[in-house]
């Protein structure tokens, strides 16, 4: 069968029509949303799974004042704890009180400096340095507070760390910051539709993804992964349903014996050096998601995380805060939401356990 230039013309522009049309329905009602950050409903899990309508329901806390610091307002005040880590330290959580260190500054009346980590340095050896080019001294804070999610412990606290090096605070501010803190803020504002044009390839990974997990925890290629819970968690309409990130996962590998036994070394180095100038060191792994329901998860075929289990008997020189412990208590008991559902952060209800269990004198 010939078909004509005419009726060629005609298929093509039908078939044109349909697929704006189409794309231009999925995105009014669906990936628009999904590409916009701000609070609630748009936590990153759900973004890079492309599943609108799983909204994050936390019930609104008492505000903290914001009392901590960061280093571009020090101007040379007392310090009584100075903190760095990833996002989990730069307000990723978003919402109410997003700042941890508001609850440290709160429960422990403390004044706290928290600094964005460096790309080029791991969190071990920035510390380091603070220690061996004066900053340390000039601040002469209490307490070191150095954190992390657990899944990249690894690679930010098991290299060689060598703790005699010294940089100069004018060498360091040439280096490349990770900038947690003011990503996380634009990605905040919404988006301006025109930024991402309706037409666009969110819309076929949305219905690509949603044929996918019907089959695959993780639709073969999707970075966040979906899985069952035997009871409610979260509030909201996905109460029973944990979204975790791919790495939670993958890089369970990575976590060894050996590795999780140099990254106490590097620690307790670290907390000799800062000894000596009469600074506590105190570590704070953040559980993963994963981690924390995994007991919950039905029909799990993926490994169990034992970093937790595997640091506890180490001999420390270090404060350990144990968020797993505090957290896996808190859902013996009910708590519900001490993590977004939608996201790879803990909400307001984490910090607030955690820093009322651990006081600072």
């Amino acid at each position: 069968m010939i078909v004509s230039g005419k009726a060629f013309i005609r298929y093509f522009i039908l078939f044109l029509a349909v697929f704006i049309a189409g794309n231009a329905v999925i995105w009014s009602c669906f990936t628009r949303d999904l590409r916009k950050s701000d609070r609630p409903g748009r936590g990153d899990l759900a973004r890079l799974g492309y599943m609108p309508g799983i909204i994050s329901f936390t019930q609104e806390a008492p505000k903290l004042p914001r009392r901590h610091l960061e280093l571009e307002e020090y101007t040379g005040q007392p310090v009584d704890m100075v903190t760095i880590g990833d996002s989990f330290s730069n307000g990723g959580g978003f919402g109410f009180n997003r700042y941890y260190q508001d609850y440290i500054a709160s429960t422990s009346n403390l004044t706290v400096l928290n600094i964005e980590p460096f790309e080029d340095l791991d969190f071990v050896t920035q510390a380091s340095l603070y220690a061996n080019n004066g900053f340390l001294d000039r601040v002469q804070p209490k307490y070191y507070l150095l954190s992390s999610t657990a899944k990249y412990c690894v690679a930010r606290f098991a290299d060689n760390v060598d703790f005699d090096r010294t940089v100069s605070m004018e060498e360091l501010a040439s280096f490349k910051k990770y900038r947690f803190r003011h990503s996380l803020e634009q990605d905040s504002a919404l988006i301006p539709d025109n930024v991402f044009r309706f037409v666009n390839e969110g819309n076929f990974k949305f219905l690509l993804y949603n044929i996918y997990y019907r089959f695959s925890d993780h639709a073969f290629f999707s970075k966040t992964y979906r899985l069952p819970l035997d009871r409610t968690f979260f509030s909201g309409n996905r109460g029973t349903t944990l979204l975790c990130y791919r790495d939670d996962i993958k890089n369970l590998s990575y976590l060894t014996p050996d590795t999780v036994a140099k990254i106490n070394e590097n620690l307790n180095r670290l907390a000799d050096r800062l000894a000596a100038k009469g600074i506590h060191l105190v570590f704070m792994p953040v559980v993963d998601k994963y981690d924390l329901y995994f007991e919950h998860i039905v029909m799990n075929r993926y490994p169990r995380n034992n970093f937790f289990d595997m640091l506890r008997p180490l001999k420390r020189r270090y404060r350990l805060i144990d968020t797993k412990a505090i957290l896996e208590e808190a859902i013996r008991n009910g708590v519900k939401d001490i993590f977004y559902v939608d996201d790879t952060h803990w909400t307001w209800k984490a910090s607030k356990m955690i820093f009322e269990s651990e006081k600072f004198p």
